[in-house]
């Protein structure tokens, strides 16, 4: 008879409910890492959860880089940022501080 890890590796676990941002300083504080509280919190009201085969999963593809689609065309995170809000700075500068804010920002 197969072991719980055995049965449970080529699940899925499936949730459903509801989910709201919030900006509660405690609660942000509690989930602190290495000193640095997130700036908001994502609370999850689960109304039901229950495992799912992953069959939809591992027939996309989705963990095997080859498999993915040519992104070349698409724009650039900078790109989409600067055409979305109108803004005034280059493209280049969008991207730097696009890089700079991860690099800052991740614990």
């Amino acid at each position: 008879m197969p072991g719980i890890a055995q049965l449970l590796s080529d699940r899925a676990l499936r949730v459903s409910g509801t989910a709201q941002i919030v900006r509660d300083s405690d609660l942000r504080e509690s989930l602190a890492i290495q000193g640095k509280a997130p700036d908001f919190v994502i609370a999850i009201h689960v109304k039901e959860a229950f495992f799912h085969c992953s069959k939809c999963m591992i027939r996309s593809k989705l963990w095997q880089a080859e498999a993915w689609p040519d992104l070349q065309g698409l724009p650039t995170l900078a790109q989409t940022m600067v055409d979305a809000g109108q803004l005034e700075l280059t493209v280049d500068e969008m991207h730097e501080i696009v890089i700079n804010d991860e690099r800052t920002r991740l614990y």
